[in-house]
């Protein structure tokens, strides 16, 4: 196949989820490439300090062999750059970073557009994804950023911590989420601060032990309006941009279908599931968190 030559290759990326994987894959390749970003995914490329060549979308597609491509949320980057690129008869891979929301992710307007090879990083995530897409080539390889973080469970064990608490939010009151739960993000912090008092009472002093990560396409906005809203003065908001570095800042993560409860685990952090009543969107496979939080 084309892209194992690994040159002239275009990368386009909004998201930080795919900007997160996509950068640890060519950093452990050691490639050089034709760089689109936008979004969160502009600092990821930035602070893990990857060489690129800044591009616009089509002349980095048209001065490319294959593209490789995230997905996004809100942003129509990535479905724009796999629309271009099959018309110039680009082969398309795209790396899928969850196990939710497949089909949705290549939406465009009223048809779907799909790349010429999907990657997944999880036994189960390469099951849904040969279901949802039957005719596009499914491939399971390793998540670069996983193993990276898996590399670093030595080091965290080794430093000695107190108690810190990270809360990991998963917008779910953006439309994702919002039909398919009646949970909103202010109701599952406040029941989540609960819990911490209640579990881990021994431990806990006051707020100033307790953080908030927001999700990438939330305003920080949104939370600072919430700690006043609800008078919760000393709750932080964690402005760590660098996950890894953020991660091993805090002894235990708590959130809601979220990868950062992953790389968490992954890390050696205590980490908790908020189980949510409904199974359309309780996805992250058991293996990859302790246990569920009933809240």
């Amino acid at each position: 196949m084309i892209y194992k030559k690994k040159n002239n290759l275009a990368v386009v990326c909004n998201d930080a989820g795919g900007a997160e994987i996509i950068s640890s894959w060519l950093k452990k390749n050691n490639i050089f490439f034709k760089g689109v970003f936008t979004g969160p995914a502009r600092e990821i490329f930035k602070k893990k300090k990857i060489r690129y060549k800044p591009y616009n979308l089509n002349d980095a597609i048209n001065n490319s062999n294959w593209v490789m491509t995230g997905t996004s949320w809100t942003s129509r980057l990535e479905l724009n750059a796999i629309k271009y690129a099959k018309k110039k008869k680009k082969y398309v891979v795209t790396f899928l970073d969850h196990w939710i929301n497949y089909k949705p992710r290549f939406k465009s307007g009223g048809q779907y557009i799909y790349p010429d090879e999907i990657w997944v990083g999880d036994s189960k995530a390469a099951k849904i994804a040969k279901k949802t897409f039957k005719k596009t080539k499914i491939k399971l390889t390793k998540n670069q950023l996983w193993e990276d973080f898996k590399k670093e469970k030595k080091n965290y064990k080794k430093q000695k911590k107190i108690k810190r608490f990270l809360i990991a939010t998963s917008n779910l009151d953006s439309q994702v989420f919002a039909k398919k739960t009646k949970l909103t993000d202010s109701e599952m912090i406040l029941k989540t601060i609960r819990f911490i008092k209640t579990k881990f009472k021994k431990q806990f002093k006051n707020l100033g032990q307790i953080s908030i990560k927001k999700h990438p396409s939330e305003k920080k906005k949104k939370y600072i309006n919430f700690i006043d809203r609800y008078n919760l003065r000393g709750l932080k908001i964690e402005n760590g941009k660098n996950i890894l570095n953020t991660i091993n800042h805090y002894s235990v993560l708590i959130g809601c279908e979220t990868m950062l409860i992953v790389l968490a685990k992954f890390v050696g952090l205590k980490t908790y599931n908020i189980y949510l009543k409904n199974p359309k969107v309780r996805v992250i496979p058991r293996k990859y968190f302790d246990r569920y939080l009933h809240i």
